[in-house]
């Protein structure tokens, strides 16, 4: 499995709280079958962040994960990235070459307040593709907005915007409004990735098999390929994702 969205950075957001954690982290993913995974600290979202990360923060703590991880011996391939807070002025972000898309690719995860609108969640992916960058837009089953009126979903992949489902939402683990959403975006073949969004070893972990075995139970083999290797493979070497 290719997991796209980790908080298994140590010490930089809410995710690991050292780098024994994040090793800890690294091996159980690769333990319940996950080979690839990228780092994606809350980025822009200081409420979420134990100080006011920059870009240079996220690529300092990839370096010294990557050190650790070849120390260690782990076998499991990491990535760089973040999860962006969609601020308003995102657009001055990209301007100044301060974005952290996934693998340095056209394909940036992007994040909202819960209780944020359909009609600036549009502003800002509308900003990032100005840009060239293709969103990615995390858990869309937690936001308010969707669970009121899923089919605002519509008008986003309209515009080319793309959705990663949490593992844990149809699991039920973030309560029934997003586990029914979550399982409405997987049903209608709607996410186009499902992924960890791991915070620890031992709550939120960044083990994906339950999910995958689930969902493939579901849904079957094909689709749930496609949503947890095939597509998040094809971001992480910058190739074109036309389904979900």
């Amino acid at each position: 499995m290719v997991d796209i969205h980790s908080h298994i950075a140590p010490a930089i957001d809410d995710g690991a709280d050292s780098l024994d954690e994040s090793l800890s982290m690294l091996e159980a993913a690769y333990e319940s079958g996950t080979t690839h995974i990228v780092i994606t600290p809350h980025y822009l979202n200081k409420s979420q962040c134990r100080f006011d990360v920059r870009k240079s923060d996220i690529e300092k703590a990839f370096s010294v994960l990557c050190e650790a991880k070849e120390k260690a011996k782990l076998p499991i391939e990491i990535f760089l990235g973040a999860e962006h807070f969609g601020v308003t002025d995102i657009s001055r972000y990209a301007e100044e070459g301060r974005l952290v898309p996934i693998n340095g690719s056209r394909y940036i995860l992007v994040e909202f307040d819960f209780a944020d609108d359909i009609h600036r969640v549009g502003f800002v992916t509308g900003a990032l593709q100005s840009h060239g960058f293709v969103p990615i837009i995390a858990h869309p089953e937690r936001y308010f907005f969707l669970q009121n009126e899923p089919s605002g979903a519509f008008s986003l992949l309209e515009k080319g915007c793309l959705f990663q489902v949490n593992k844990g939402s149809p699991l039920g683990k973030y309560g029934p409004g997003p586990q029914a959403l979550s399982k409405w975006f997987l049903d209608n073949h709607l996410a186009h990735f499902v992924a960890s969004d791991c915070h620890s070893p031992y709550q939120r972990t960044p083990r994906m098999n339950q999910a995958h075995e689930m969902l493939t139970y579901r849904l079957g083999q094909a689709y749930v390929e496609r949503i947890f290797n095939e597509n998040p493979m094809k971001v992480l070497n910058d190739q074109p994702i036309t389904y979900g």
